[in-house]
């Protein structure tokens, strides 16, 4: 008797541990790019900053809905200017003529999107102007009357701008609430580290793709 030896065609069987390989490494790529977003959830979170900031960081491999040799993730945030102002540290000044910015305090009512009205709704909803104050460092503290806004409420009444600043009978004791501080500048601390992260994403590759390919 004479032994046989047989191969199956080499390109078949180049073909496979090739697309083992795609599989691999865009297993190891996506697992690294969730785990770079997911940490940069969390440092937002951390860093005092809400859940709802995190969460406009997103993640996606390339190329989408198929295995490669070759794939690449991309980690973006949907609010890249915030993100990038707390990233940096950041000096914000008024825009469009503007003299001051104002910074609504949390007696500010909210609106749509978790977002407080401007001075002007606050002002409309309260149907008064707003009361200014001179505050500290160059402030100006806006407050609104709200005794005054209950009182007026309560007689069913309905003034127009122009009878804002008129007398009105039997005015309560006013209760002024802040609503705004404006200040000609703010600035923004650095409370974020973004590029560390990633980078310790990205050394971390080569592992996790000699880790799926060991367990094969």
């Amino acid at each position: 008797m004479r032994p046989r030896l047989t191969m199956s065609d080499p390109r078949k069987a180049l073909a496979a541990v090739q697309a083992n390989l795609g599989e691999v490494a865009t297993g190891a790529m996506g697992e690294a790019t969730q785990g770079l977003k997911l940490d940069l959830r969390r440092q937002v979170e951390e860093a005092g900053l809400g859940p709802r900031l995190g969460k406009t960081w997103r993640d996606k491999v390339y190329p989408e809905g198929r295995p490669s040799l070759n794939p690449a993730g991309y980690v973006y945030t949907k609010a890249p200017k915030l993100i990038d102002a707390f990233d940096r540290g950041a000096t914000i000044l008024p825009t469009d003529g503007r003299f001051y910015l104002a910074i609504p305090t949390d007696h500010v009512p909210l609106k749509g999107r978790g977002r407080r009205m401007t001075p002007l709704e606050v002002e409309t909803s309260f149907n008064q102007d707003l009361i200014l104050r001179r505050g500290r460092k160059g402030n100006v503290l806006a407050f609104v009357d709200v005794a005054f806004s209950r009182h007026r409420a309560a007689q069913g009444k309905a003034y127009g701008s122009r009878g804002r600043q008129s007398g009105y009978r039997n005015r309560p004791k006013p209760k002024l609430v802040l609503m705004f501080t404006l200040t000609r500048s703010a600035k923004l601390r650095k409370r974020l580290s973004v590029e560390p992260i990633g980078q310790k994403w990205a050394a971390q590759i080569p592992e996790l793709i000699s880790a799926r390919w060991a367990a094969q």
